[in-house]
């Protein structure tokens, strides 16, 4: 961060109480944080990664890979930091940014940061055959996230990834969500800088959902959230886990496919 430079000056007028205004140089908030909920390394699959730099300065982003204990990764180039040219876009496989030493069952996310303010990030997850393919843009982070659809029955599966970005120990409690019945809870501990990969069926021992049931996740601290929807016949489905502070009265939906073999299915 740059050195902060401050000028204090006093103002005094009869009759009125001695006040001081402090002229701070520079942003004390001018930093991006990028959060990326999934790292994969899974064998045959992919994830590629895009960052946007809309300001007018070149941004250093140092990208940083970690595990479930909250600790770096091992065996891959981690930190690494890559320039993103002012008005212009990085757009990088994961294995292209942290090389390819990750072991195929390793969990993890990976966070990038940069002093430059407004950068935006989107990542996209695939296969070797893009029978596989979808992706996000990135979560926000909240002390409570709501996954608006799971789906877990007809050979449906549901993939939960939770993160906590910051760097006090989270207490969790997930709840499944169905009308009137009785929540299904379940609760974790996630550490500073963790990430924990969930199967809805498998952690809460269900084999059947409703399908108006939802997820939300409450916390201590902030975290966020992705989820991978798959389908019997092979499609996957990205969502974000969304902020309760999102709630509005009115939603617009800008694209909706209903020619061909397509529809469209809407989580409320």
């Amino acid at each position: 961060m740059d050195r902060i430079g401050r000028r204090v000056r006093s103002f005094c007028f009869p009759g009125l109480l001695l006040f001081t205004l402090i002229v701070t140089a520079g942003n004390l908030l001018a930093e991006s944080i990028l959060n990326f909920p999934r790292l994969s390394s899974e064998e045959n699959t992919f994830t590629g990664v895009a960052i946007v730099n809309p300001s007018a300065q070149d941004a250093l982003v140092t990208f940083t890979a970690y595990g479930e204990d909250g600790e770096l990764l091992t065996g891959i180039n981690n930190p690494v930091p890559l320039m993103v040219p002012a008005k212009s876009q990085l757009a990088q496989l994961t294995s292209e940014i942290f090389g390819s030493g990750l072991d195929p069952a390793t969990v993890g996310w990976f966070q990038a940061t940069s002093s430059v303010d407004d950068l935006t990030g989107f990542f996209l997850f695939l296969d070797g055959s893009l029978t596989l393919f979808d992706g996000a843009d990135l979560p926000v982070s909240a002390v409570k996230i709501i996954f608006n659809k799971i789906r877990i029955d007809a050979g449906h599966q549901t993939e939960i990834n939770l993160i906590n970005p910051g760097d006090d120990l989270a207490d969790l409690e997930l709840q499944i969500i169905e009308g009137d019945s009785p929540a299904v809870v379940e609760e974790l501990i996630l550490p500073a800088k963790g990430v924990v990969r969930l199967d809805v069926a498998t952690f809460f021992e269900i084999t059947e959902i409703a399908p108006e049931a939802y997820l939300a996740v409450s916390s201590d601290f902030d975290i966020a959230g992705f989820e991978f929807i798959k389908t019997p016949n092979g499609d996957l489905l990205g969502l974000n886990g969304r902020s309760t502070s999102e709630q509005l009265t009115n939603l617009y939906f800008p694209q909706v496919a209903v020619l061909g073999p397509w529809e469209t299915n809407l989580g409320l």
